[in-house]
């Protein structure tokens, strides 16, 4: 047969949605093509093409082959390619017409559906998920803040750039993972590239892209899913690398112009580091420049501690190492107080002579950056030595920073020593002198003021007594004691006084004691020590002249020293040094007279006092303040002296004075303080220094001050007068006072501001959050006033007044709060006003608010937690860090917890909380169990209150299983694979096994994981069948991955046995385990018995009917030969054995039946001997019990169980307790016996079969269940319990069934006829005759409309009747009508009760007369109709009023016999046309089912005006006038405006009259319609407005009359703008004439630029626009005219206001000293002709041009650039600002913000042997400074000079040589360029260079 392929009827086109592939294409609608695509198919399908195509297009589709023939049997290959060149979803319809088919079957062909979706593939862009692994840095400020700075890897969002942050030069480098994303359908390749970051930087850095390696380079992606591209960065020096990393979409050129997000690219930069650790103390060096911790020379047995300070000044953590080798024994190091970052280990060297005292101290711990680490070194000696040693402090990961400290001590022995000596501080370090001999300093001394120090002599011999003396006659220093004795052992205290009436300086003045060794005449013992401050008082007598009385005169003499003899040979000297400066106090003081400027009270003036200590001693100062009396004048302040308000104005009378001074005391507490004060008021100035002093003026009350501030100075020379400074000042009065504190803001900005504005700053931490700021107004006044605060700017900000307003009385104030709420982090300000128009005062206020995001962060971004068994719970713990000052909550969202694919989810704990301040670090536990194998990924979320991002936390997990494989093989050979599980459980059965034997069963254990196992064999079961079996390996072992394990269990019987209870499990270590029942037994070579030994075990005791305990043995012939066996056993009344002799054949068997009965309760044994053969006796032991039956329940209180009575359909439960107390385990089954006969399903037993319990104990819960149906009378049921053959009661049970018997009377009800809309009631009863209460409920859903029934539900209680009340209320006609499906269920009842209701509905009669009504439209008119209750019931009746334009009261309350009106109110809101007025009914429904109608006819007239109108206005002034206007429908209408102009009748263009054509109004809305009146002419104008609706024809009018009079000022114009920046403005123009008019401009200022004429087209509208651009500021006024002889003058006032220029945009620098960084300031300039801008900086750290010459610029202005260079000189921020002035196009002002960082590392530089480098160096100090070069390995050598000019640059040339010949390798140093001090810093500044050294390979010969 042949095939034909043909095109359908259905288009092809993109489309949202594909059909199903499988649905036959039918009958189509055609679809238009694809614009700008022909189509290419027939419009019919032709049943017999003439010509046959081999390839045919259908839309985008290409099949090949169209035709073809079909042998029988065979089949054919048709082709399809789809070549779309448009992206969508296509679908083309095909019929293939088979010849000689079935026509009936698809006569036009057989059906066939091709769809394609056309797409292109896609990057994702979303920053989140691309660097989900990576922190976020919003801007590169931030990157040296916590986190980023500690962080691996940071991308900058603000620069679009990734940071390597502190990677090692040399190391392996950093890697780090971008996710990229395939967000289509369709899978792509890209290509991944790294690229120069320009031509300007690839020519700098060139090396760049070769420290940047990115694998792999192509990457496929699969559709909606995502793979990672991983970039490495491998630096080789210390600098600067920058790079791009770009991701490509590969494909064809018009695939990818489709592409939207076809690739990825983002900055990459690195910095190569290295850590750096340097020796901060000691200070020391030697001349390799290497630090030195010399210890002064010691007593033996002192000890002398220096301290060791290291640093981390590098830009990474470091690891240090300390090592140090004491081979004396001397030297110790431990960590000071306060060091908890390291621990220092002392071990002892091994192997050397006197190991014991040499000792090795070593210390490591992690220094980060900044942080500095201090040790304390101890020198200990307990002899005289000289030691020496080194310490090495090792830098992990840079082998060029190893420092060596030289440590040197001396120890020596002497009989004395003088101790407690007083020292400067860090006089350890200062004193490096050599000698034997001790230093005392007494620092700065007055002349003329002796000082006195002490200090202590010892005398270190144990039998030697020593003698000194002091010199007497050293000037300036005097001694106490002089001379005395210092006996052995003893210590002696002696005084030092220096006194000088003379400058004088001691600079280590030598003072020596004469020391000697004295032995006394008596024991030591006896004589008392002696010095020669010891006296003696005598009182000798005087010879007076008078013989009877001589006089007494008191002498004081110094002691006699004791006999003693000096030592031959033992007399020296004892050397001490004195150091002292005694000098007058010199000075110098910068002001001797203060004036300050008049001051308002409560505020305060600062002056600035400098004094320098120009002497060579300290200065000590005191200040005192002392106010002139004569010259303080306080008074009332006159207009004259009152302070002038920032607006200008001031006050124009004068207080009474007696007002004011009670205000005074009242407000102002003690007005006699001294308003001056004096900070620091006392103190000290050391030599050379100065002091800046701070003079403060805050007066208190109303005065003139003047006086003097006396500064109170020690030590000063005869005739120098100490610092006076004469102070004066006046208060002012002032209007108001606000308690607020200076701010520097204005200042800190360089902005020109009112020198009159007041500053309040607010700081907030959290966005979103209001931060509020509180403070008082004071009224000083007499009079009170009030006040508002006015806000300036233009739009809601965030600030908010929450104090607008208020009165202050007088001399009271008021609290003012100030809110501020931002939304975004930055600074804003917001200028405000404080008004008080009584005294015309305005305070201007500038609000600045600073608001930023908390500083919240996890310590980590990604967290990975490894390799996670499938099944087990991993954790990790992440920490959520809070650096602020404030308490931050948190909460985590839920729906973060879930997997990328939603089929994991992680734990999160805690999920909300709060973070403490400070610094705190919350632990947060994530947890996760994976389910399944493979990467899993998370991405939780945080939400912290106050921060506009969310924390977000990547986490992966990869989850494995330990995936093994059980092969085992038997005894026999066969193998099989063993499943494991906890069901499955495997023999391992050895069969029989002859003693001797051995039997093996093989295991083969198979890793087919990803990491190693552990499998443990354990085998478990009696300890003696154990013996018979061996497990091999016995042990946990190790498969590793891949590898198999080999295991055996082996059975070697060495006895008759059977292998019974025993388990072999092969576990694997957290993986499956494998379990075996091991069987089996040993037999000897004979006969063989199924058992030996037979226990029947516990067994009840016989009864009749009972069934035995019974047991076979089974005795077979093994051998080969026949066997002969009997038995000699006579049988028992409790055991029987049933056995015939009998002779075996070989492999024959026989069968012994044993029978056991137990009659009594105890134990029973048996042995039975069995002849074998001849001789041969085989004993078979039989053992047994007899126990009784013991079964009952285990409460006996339950023997009776009492169901109760229930209701039918309840359900009762009880549950009893069976306990077997029998010692065996006991099998029965239980059964109910009930008296009358019961269900099983009423009454049922659980558990209903057989129950086995377990001796002892056992329990089993009965449970018996009551279910009733129905009734059912009380009843008795007995549980019996069936024990083998014998029944035993249990319980008895008895229970009882109730039910409820409901009646409905009537049952039927009957209606009759009801009038339609009228409402019959009725009422049926419902009894209850039963005994017990129901709860019933009407099936009110299944009722008609028109029937309701209350109650529907409630309660009948037993014995009651409940009544009804049926309403039937028809809506529709109908004749008798019957409902019967009315049922009502009854609680208790099996069926519910049902009503059968039968009615009809007929329609209402109508009243004969008619009401007829009449009033113009929207008015009213009310009438009313009479109604009669002629019945004895009250009636509420609900009349019905039909017809839009009718009202009246919904309800109606006649009395019994009663009669009474109806009003009915007519309220047209249409009028009605001739022929047609409007109609309505009343109707009214009786409570007996009987209505009444009544007919109303209205008649609706023309409305009248709504208004009359009367205006005067002046002309060319445009007016609006509002008209009310209301939609008195309840829908919305649109009305249609008419404007007719009555007067004049014919009006030209120069009167405008003019609103809207239409208004759209509302519902029952009212608004204002808006009339626009222009006059160019005066004259008088009568108009009429009409509003009519389009809809109904309705209307409303107004009738208008407008006087136009003279012309006033059009308008005025506001125009703002700050200098060199525009402001436009434009005024409109109106021409009402036909003919265009020509307006001339006329306006006076040059800062306005209007075109010289402008022309409006007739009766149009034109704009004038102008533009303001001023160059000066201040405010000025003019004025614009257009004018025209047609329309005359047009005058607009111009305001103008020229703000201050706003500071540029800031420019920042930073670059570590010694280098610099150069960065572009740009600005436009808008001078009007070339200008020469001046450049000038405040600061020599920046440098630039000092003039640029700019183009002139036009009114947009030309771009000026001005390079500046940022060299620091000093550490540390510099701000500076940059002045770019011309007169002709103003000053612009840049701040320039630097930061110095400390010099780094640069290198390694590399040098081969033999050759040398030049490395250029520049002095960057402010003057000429002296640098010393070391190098800290002798193989490199440096040249350079000593001395380097300022700013200038020098080549350091440095060499090295190999050290030996033939040697080779590489050699690292470090080049060390020092200065004596850095500017601005304390300490030296070192430049560090390292260097490399290597040799290259010697040539082969």
């Amino acid at each position: 047969m042949s095939f034909t392929v043909l095109s359908s009827l259905v288009g092809s086109s993109p489309r949202a949605e594909v059909p199903a592939l499988r649905t036959p294409c039918e009958s189509q609608p055609a679809r238009p093509p694809a614009a700008g695509r022909k189509v290419k198919r027939s419009d019919s399908i032709q049943r017999e093409p003439t010509v046959m195509l081999s390839r045919q297009t259908i839309g985008v589709f290409t099949v090949s082959p169209c035709s073809g023939l079909l042998q029988p049997g065979g089949h054919q290959v048709v082709t399809v390619d789809c070549g779309a060149e448009q992206l969508g979803t296509w679908s083309e319809c095909l019929s293939i017409d088979i010849s000689d088919r079935d026509p009936s079957d698809h006569p036009e062909g057989l059906p066939y559906r091709l769809a394609a979706d056309v797409c292109v593939p896609g990057l994702g862009q979303d920053i989140g998920s691309i660097f989900e692994e990576h922190r976020l840095c919003p801007s590169r400020g931030q990157l040296r803040s916590d986190p980023f700075r500690a962080a691996p890897g940071v991308y900058v969002v603000e620069e679009n750039t990734f940071v390597f942050n502190n990677v090692l030069v040399g190391s392996g480098g950093a890697r780090a993972r971008f996710r990229l994303t395939n967000t289509s359908l369709v899978s792509c390749m890209l290509l991944l590239a790294i690229k120069p970051a320009s031509a300007k930087v690839q020519a700098l850095f060139s090396r760049d892209v070769e420290v940047f390696d990115t694998s792999p380079v192509r990457l496929c992606i699969a559709s909606q899913s995502h793979a990672f591209a991983e970039v490495s960065f491998t630096p080789h020096t210390i600098r600067l690398h920058q790079a791009v990393f770009e991701a490509m979409v590969e494909g064809s050129s018009s695939m990818i112009a489709m592409v939207k997000s076809k690739s990825l690219r983002f900055n990459l930069v690195g910095e190569g580091n290295l850590p750096s650790v340097s020796v901060t103390r000691p200070a020391l060096r030697d001349s390799q420049g290497n630090p030195m911790l010399q210890f002064r020379r010691l007593l033996a047995g002192r000890r002398h501690t220096l301290p060791l300070v290291l640093r981390n000044d590098g830009n990474m953590g470091a690891q240090v190492h300390i090592d140090l080798l004491d081979k004396q024994g001397v030297f110790t190091i431990k960590s000071a107080p306060g060091n908890t970052i390291s621990c220092v280990q002392c071990t002892p060297l091994e192997g050397t002579a006197g190991s014991e005292q040499q000792r090795s101290h070593q210390a490591s711990f992690r220094l980060e950056v900044g942080q500095s680490a201090e040790f304390e070194v101890s020198f200990h000696s307990e002899g005289p030595l000289s030691a020496r040693t080194t310490m090495e402090v090792l830098v992990q990961d840079n082998q060029y920073n190893t420092t060596v400290v030289h440590l040197t001590g001396e120890a020596y022995q002497d009989l004395i020593s003088l101790d407690n000596l007083p020292r400067i501080p860090h006089q350890e370090e200062a004193d490096r002198e050599e000698g034997e001999y001790e230093v005392l300093h007494f620092g700065d001394r007055q002349v003329g003021h002796p000082c006195r120090e002490h200090f202590t002599m010892t005398n270190h011999s144990s039998s030697v007594a020593l003698r000194f003396e002091w010199p007497a006659s050293t000037p300036h220093i005097t001694f106490s004691p002089q001379v005395g004795h210092l006996h052995a052992g003893c210590s002696k205290e002696v005084s030092i006084t220096f006194s000088s009436l003379q400058p004088v300086s001691l600079e280590g003045r030598r003072v020596a004691a004469r020391l000697c060794q004295v032995e006394f005449d008596r024991p030591t013992e006896e004589v008392a020590d002696w010095d020669d401050r010891q006296r003696t008082v005598q009182w000798p007598l005087v010879p007076t002249g008078a013989p009877q009385e001589p006089a007494k005169n008191k002498v004081v003499k110094t002691a006699a020293e004791p006999s003693c003899s000096v030592v031959e040979g033992s007399q020296r000297d004892l050397e001490l040094r004195v150091s002292a400066v005694c000098d007058y106090a010199k000075f110098s003081c910068d002001s001797d007279a203060i004036r300050f400027q008049d001051t308002v009270l409560y505020q305060t003036r600062l002056y600035q006092l400098q004094m320098v200590n120009q002497g060579v001693v300290q200065l000590e100062y005191s200040w005192h303040v002392f106010m002139d009396p004569d010259n303080n004048d306080q008074r009332a302040v006159t207009p004259s002296s009152r302070p002038r308000t920032p607006g200008g104005a001031t006050v124009s009378t004068a207080r009474p004075s007696s007002a004011l001074a009670g205000l005074t005391r009242l407000l102002l507490g003690d007005p006699e303080l001294p308003p001056f004060t004096v900070e620091p008021h006392v103190g000290a100035v050391g030599p050379g220094a100065s002091q800046t002093f701070s003079v403060r003026f805050s007066p208190l009350a109303v005065a003139r001050y003047s006086g003097r501030l006396i500064c109170s100075i020690p030590n000063l020379q005869e005739g120098v007068h100490a610092p006076s400074v004469s102070v004066c000042g006046r208060s002012l009065l002032p209007h108001v006072h606000f308690e607020l504190t200076d701010s520097e803001y204005v200042s800190a900005h360089h902005t020109p501001r009112d020198p009159h504005i007041r500053v309040i700053e607010f700081h907030s931490v959290c966005l979103s959050t209001p931060t509020t700021r509180r403070f008082g107004v004071m009224n000083p006044t007499s009079k009170p006033y009030s006040f508002q605060w006015v806000c300036k700017d233009a739009g809601p900000g965030p600030f908010r007044c929450l104090t607008p307003g208020g009165t202050i009385l007088p001399g009271k104030k008021v609290e003012v709060s100030l809110e501020y709420a931002s939304q975004q982090p930055g600074v804003v300000e917001s200028s405000w006003s404080f008004l008080v128009e009584t005294l015309s005062l305005s305070v201007p206020f500038l609000l600045v608010g600073t608001s930023r995001e908390p500083q919240v962060y996890l310590d980590t971004a990604h967290l990975d937690m490894g390799d996670v068994l499938v099944g087990l719970k991993a954790e990790q713990m992440v920490h959520l860090v809070n650096r602020e000052e404030c308490v931050l909550h948190f909460s985590v969202l839920q729906s973060s917890l879930c997997s990328e694919d939603h089929l994991q989810s992680l734990t999160l704990q805690p999920t909300t909380g709060t973070l403490g301040p400070g610094g705190s670090r919350l632990p947060l536990s994530v947890c996760l169990t994976a389910s399944e194998e493979g990467i899993v990924r998370f991405r939780p979320v945080l939400r912290v209150r106050g921060k506009t991002q969310p924390l977000a936390l990547s986490v992966q997990a990869d989850g494995y299983t330990m995936s093994s494989r059980l092969q085992l093989r038997s005894p026999e050979g066969e193998d099989r694979e063993v499943q494991a599980g906890e069901q499955a459980t495997h023999a391992l059965n050895f069969g029989e096994v002859d003693l001797g034997e051995t039997s093996t069963f093989t295991f083969v254990m198979s890793n087919m994981g990803r990491f190693s196992m552990g499998v443990t064999f354990d085998l478990a079961g009696p300890p003696e069948l154990l013996q018979q079996l061996e497990v091999k390996p016995g042990q946990e072992a190790t498969v590793e991955v891949s590898q198999q394990l080999g295991a055996s269990l082996c059975f070697r019987p060495h006895s008759k046995c059977s292998l019974q209870g025993i388990r072999l499990l092969v576990k694997v270590k957290h993986g499956p385990v494998f379990t075996f029942l091991v069987s089996g037994s040993g037999v000897p070579p004979s006969l063989h018995f199924s058992f030996t030994k037979h226990n029947f075990g516990r067994c009840f005791l016989h009864s009749p009917g009972m069934a035995p305990a019974s047991q076979t043995l089974l005795i077979s012939n093994t051998r080969d030969r026949p066997i002969s066996i009997q038995c000699q056993f006579a049988n028992t009344p409790y055991l029987e054995l049933d056995f015939q002799a009998d002779t075996l054949l070989p492999g024959g068997a026989t069968e012994a039946r044993l029978t056991f009965s137990p009659l009594e309760a105890q134990r029973y044994q048996e042995k039975l001997t069995f002849v074998v053969g001849q001789c041969a006796k085989q004993v078979v032991e039989i053992l047994g019990q007899g126990v009784e039956i013991q079964l009952e329940l285990e409460d006996p209180s339950l023997k009776r169980v009492d169901l109760g009575s229930v209701l039918p359909g309840k359900r009762v439960k009880k549950q009893v307790c069976v306990v077997n107390r029998s010692p065996s385990d006991l099998t029965f089954s239980m059964q109910l016996y009930t008296q009358p006969p019961l269900d099983n399903r009423v009454l049922s037993l659980s558990p209903a079969g057989e129950v086995t319990l377990q001796a002892l104990g056992g329990r089993c819960v009965v449970e018996l269940l009551w279910a009733p149906r129905r009734r059912v009378p009380p009843f008795t049921a007995q549980l019996r319990a069936e024990c083998m053959g014998m029944l035993r009661p249990l319980l008895t049970a008895h229970g009882s069934c109730q039910c409820v018997e409901v009646q409905l009377d009537p049952d039927c009800l009957a209606f009759g006829a009801v009038v339609q809309h009228c409402a019959a009631a009725k009422r049926v009863v419902l009894s209850n005759t039963g005994d017990l209460g129901a709860r019933f409920k009407w099936a009110t859903e299944r009722f008609p409309p028109e029937l309701s029934i209350k109650p529907d539900r409630g309660y009948i209680c037993p014995g009651s009747e409940l009544p009804f009340d049926v309403t039937f209320a028809p809506v529709e006609l109908s004749n008798d009508k019957v409902y019967a499906s009315l049922s009502c269920s009854i609680e208790g009842s099996s069926a519910p009760k049902s009503l059968i209701i039968t009615a009809s509905c007929i329609l209402p009669p109508v009243a004969k007369e008619v009401m007829t009504f009449c009033c113009p439209v929207r008015s009213s008119h009310t009438q009313s109709l009479t109604l009669s209750n002629t019945t004895g019931q009250r009636w509420s009746l609900k009349p019905n009023v039909e017809g839009e334009h009718w009202s009246a009261t919904p309800t109606l309350i006649l009395e019994p016999q009663e009669t009474k009106s109806y009003p009915v109110t007519y309220t047209p809101l249409t009028m009605t046309t001739e022929g047609k007025k409007h109609t309505g009914s009343v109707f009214f429904s009786f409570p007996d089912g009987a209505g009444q109608i009544y007919n109303l006819q209205g008649t609706a007239e023309p409305p009248k005006p709504e208004a009359t109108i009367s205006h005067e206005l002046p002309a060319k002034t445009p007016h609006t006038e509002l008209l009310p206007v209301h939609n008195w429908l309840n829908k919305q209408q649109r009305f249609h405006v008419v404007i007719e102009i009555l007067k004049p009748e014919k009006p030209d263009g120069t009167v405008v009259l003019k609103g809207l054509d239409y208004v759209d109004m509302a519902p029952l809305a009212a608004k204002d319609y808006k009339l626009s009146f222009y006059s160019y002419k005066e004259g008088l104008v009568h108009a009429k407005v009409t509003f009519r609706s389009e809809a109904s024809g309705e209307y409303l009018f107004y009738m208008l009359s407008f006087r136009a009079t003279h012309t006033a000022v059009a308008a005025v114009v506001e125009l703002s703008a700050p200098v060199r920046q525009t402001a436009s403005a434009s005024v409109q123009l109106e021409n009402p004439l036909a003919a265009p008019v020509s307006l001339a401009t006329e306006c006076t200022c040059l800062d306005i630029s209007v075109p010289l004429q402008c022309t409006v087209p007739g009766q149009s509208k034109g704009n004038v626009s102008f533009e303001y651009q001023p160059l000066c500021v201040g405010e000025s006024t003019a004025r614009l005219v257009l004018s025209c002889i047609e329309l005359g003058s047009f005058r607009y006032e111009l305001l103008l206001k020229a703000l201050p220029a706003p500071q540029e945009t800031p420019v920042h620098f930073q670059a570590p000293l010694g280098s610099s960084h150069t960065a572009l300031a740009k600005f436009t300039n808008y001078s009007r002709s070339k200008a020469e801008y001046y450049c000038k900086t405040d600061s020599a750290d920046f440098t630039v041009e000092k003039s640029i010459s700019a183009a002139p610029g036009s009114q947009a202005g030309c771009e000026v650039r001005v390079e500046v260079c940022f060299e620091p000189h000093q550490l540390g921020e510099a701000r500076a600002l940059l002045s770019v002035s011309t007169p002709l196009g103003g000053e612009y002002v840049f701040p320039l913000m630097g930061t110095c960082v400390g010099p780094r590392p640069q290198g390694p530089f590399s040098i081969r042997a033999g050759s040398s480098i030049s490395i250029p160096f520049k002095n960057v100090f402010l003057h000429p400074a002296a640098f010393s070069f070391q190098v800290d390995n002798p193989c490199f050598t440096v040249k350079g000079v000593d001395t380097i000019r300022s700013k200038k640059t020098h080549n350091l040339v440095v060499a090295f040589e190999a050290p030996a010949a033939g040697s080779r390798g590489r050699w690292v140093g470090k080049l060390s360029v020092s200065s004596s001090c850095s500017e601005g810093q304390g300490q030296p500044c070192c430049w560090v260079y390292y260097l490399r050294g290597h040799s290259p390979r010697p040539e082969a010969t």
